[in-house]
């Protein structure tokens, strides 16, 4: 099998053009507006010059707004389905830094009997100051099951009371910010909050694709969705696990590791709730970390994604030092 070599280079290297360079204002407030959220620390300069970081930072998932990490060259006849992406950050996206992606495809299996290959891509971002900024390994499915035509879905439909009470948990979204949450404050078992997004609308896609990869039908092969097929992405809904996890953590936590693992995407008119729990507490040195458990959940109960976070939170030690 093939790759198509107009987007190779030498030893598997990729060449795309990236949609964001620069972590400016403007680019972070409208990564944060594409996925609803509005944490000060992205969004309001005063209020990021007075944290513990001293300026404004990008929310983890800014990445995206980079590269949509979707590596599937070749197969013109194969949809691309965001299977499995798994992150690692080492420093955060601040105000200023200039940020390069390097794309690198890794190998590919084939399931013959099923007609579905799975190809393998690694994408690195790397800032002039800081070095490699954060990682992802990215899985794509390849077949040939479009996502369902749009005429051929079932309408989703809501009463007033399901109305009301998807605007009542979007509205009480709680974020942590500067009210610091210690390792000592938590425990295994414990919940992190929800999140709603929805009902999907068109603007939304509209908002997260301005916001990332500027158009959601690249001839290079971005994943599934977007305005063609009128549904989230898998980025984007990774997008919105970071969300939940950084509401929870507060301004001084740090997300180290995410990985995901996608088995549907929410369609126009659907509405996720994205939630977590703390599976595990542990120590390295003398920092503190949680191993936190995500799952994003449609309105019909379906679990459309699974997966696992590491957060280091400050502990009340280090903050009285």
């Amino acid at each position: 099998m093939k790759h198509n070599e107009g987007l190779l280079r030498e030893e598997g290297h990729l060449s795309r053009p990236q949609w964001v360079s620069e972590v400016t204002s403007d680019a972070v407030r409208h990564f944060a507006w594409g996925i609803g959220d509005n944490n000060p620390l992205w969004v309001d300069p005063d209020y990021g010059l007075a944290s513990v970081w001293e300026t404004t930072l990008a929310p983890p998932s800014f990445a995206y707004a980079v590269d949509e990490t979707t590596v599937a060259p070749g197969m013109p006849d194969y949809e691309r389905h965001y299977e499995r992406v798994e992150w690692e950050w080492f420093h955060q996206f601040e105000l200023g830094d200039r940020v390069t992606s390097e794309t690198k495809f890794l190998d590919e299996e084939h399931d013959q009997r099923a007609d579905v290959t799975r190809q393998r891509g690694e994408i690195f971002f790397r800032s002039a100051d800081k070095g490699l900024v954060a990682r992802a390994i990215v899985t794509t499915r390849r077949d040939r099951i479009p996502l369902k035509r749009i005429d051929d879905r079932d309408e989703i439909r809501y009463d007033p009371e399901e109305l009301s009470q998807i605007e009542e948990d979007i509205l009480s979204e709680k974020i942590c910010g500067a009210m610091s949450r210690h390792a000592e404050d938590v425990a295994e078992g414990d919940g992190v909050g929800t999140i709603t997004k929805g009902p999907i609308s068109i603007m939304d896609i509209v908002a997260w694709c301005a916001g990332t990869m500027g158009s959601p039908d690249d001839p290079q092969g971005f994943a599934s969705g977007g305005l063609d097929d009128q549904a989230a992405t898998g980025p984007q809904l990774a997008s919105w696990v970071v969300h939940l996890l950084t509401n929870w953590m507060g301004d001084s936590g740090v997300l180290h590791t995410l990985t995901v693992n996608f088995s549907g995407l929410p369609l126009l008119g659907s509405t996720t709730t994205i939630g977590g729990t703390i599976t595990r507490k542990f120590s390295h040195g003398n920092d503190q970390f949680c191993e936190i458990d995500v799952e994003c959940r449609l309105q019909n109960d379906e679990i459309i994604a699974r997966g696992r976070a590491v957060v280091q939170l400050p502990t009340n030690t280090a903050d009285e030092n």
